[in-house]
């Protein structure tokens, strides 16, 4: 796991990662609505995985529904914390002006670690 973990992010912390609509796929087979991997990739400006931590977000009087503001037509998946070390990934906190829950997910994303986050990813918020 790399060096930069924060700790004080709890293994029982839920991570809420917003759902780009490009990244919503029908299953053929079982016509149920998934996440594609797609969706667990690092930022495209060369950062980590975006997220927001969802105990940090209601500290700060907020909601899912403050982490989907501005984002028309996206969804939003929960993951915990602890799977996400467990797959060898570190959270770094980042927060922004908009978002002071706001962390990274950080580590190499395989295309198996993506899979596994794609298995672990519950909906909180899926898209019509």
């Amino acid at each position: 796991m790399p060096q930069c973990d924060d700790l004080t992010v709890s293994d029982d912390e839920t991570l809420l990662r917003r759902v780009h609509p490009d990244w919503i796929i029908r299953n053929e087979n079982t016509g149920v609505t998934e996440v594609s991997t797609g969706a667990f990739s690092d930022s495209s400006d060369g950062t980590g995985m975006s997220a927001s931590a969802a105990g940090l977000l209601s500290a700060a009087g907020m909601s899912e529904d403050d982490a989907l503001a501005g984002y028309d037509g996206y969804g939003l998946v929960a993951l915990r914390v602890g799977q996400v070390r467990e797959l060898g990934q570190a959270i770094v906190r980042r927060p922004t002006d908009r978002d002071p829950a706001h962390v990274e997910v950080v580590g190499k994303k395989t295309r198996a670690i993506k899979k596994a986050f794609k298995r672990a990813a519950v909906w909180v918020v899926c898209p019509p």
